[in-house]
């Protein structure tokens, strides 16, 4: 028969694996050594894992840490205006490329939490959080089909403002608002 020690490094041997967390996408690597340390790491995407090593002796079993790797909180969403630049002169027609992080972007027809859709303001100023963002209103353009690049191509010379807003299905902006603004001019 194995001795208590030579039993909780073997479960903790077994209990070997990547945990993929529920609500995000962060990674649990559980692992142990032949010394008898555990070591737990908890690793975001394109991030370097920070791994915490516990004597075998402190836990009753290292299986218990299996339980105790709870699913991170799910990353806050955001987006961002990668083209134009912030401060750009640039000739028209206008490219507005769009990139999110945290939600999906899908087409407007799509009822799933943790997805949206892209909406440009262009030259207006934003609606109140709470409500639908209207259709069919000038500077205001529904990204529908899940795009994520719209060229303006009516922009006359001079200064501009663009502010890209995620919404849910309903048009309604996500909560907190996942927004970001550019100012460019257009020669």
């Amino acid at each position: 028969m194995a001795s208590p020690a030579s039993f909780r490094l073997s479960e903790c041997a077994k209990a070997r694996q990547h945990i993929q967390g529920a609500r995000s996408r962060r990674t649990y690597l559980v692992s142990a050594s032949p010394r008898g340390l555990i070591t737990t790491a908890a690793i975001d995407p394109g991030q370097e894992a920070n791994p915490v090593k516990i004597p075998i002796p402190t836990l009753a079993l290292g299986a218990v840490l299996l339980p105790v790797a709870a699913p991170a909180q799910a990353a806050h969403p955001k987006v961002k205006i990668v083209a134009p630049a912030n401060g750009a002169t640039v000739s028209g027609p206008v490219k507005v490329v769009l990139q999110a992080s945290g939600v999906e972007i899908v087409p407007a027809t799509v009822e799933r939490p943790g997805t949206g859709h892209h909406h440009l303001f262009v030259d207006h100023d934003l609606t109140p959080v709470d409500d639908t963002i209207p259709r069919g209103v000038t500077g205001i353009l529904h990204l529908g089909r899940g795009q994520t690049e719209f060229v303006l191509d009516s922009l006359k010379p001079g200064p501009h403002r663009v502010i890209a807003v995620v919404a849910d299905w309903k048009h309604v902006p996500l909560k907190p608002p996942v927004v970001d603004t550019v100012r460019f001019t257009v020669k």
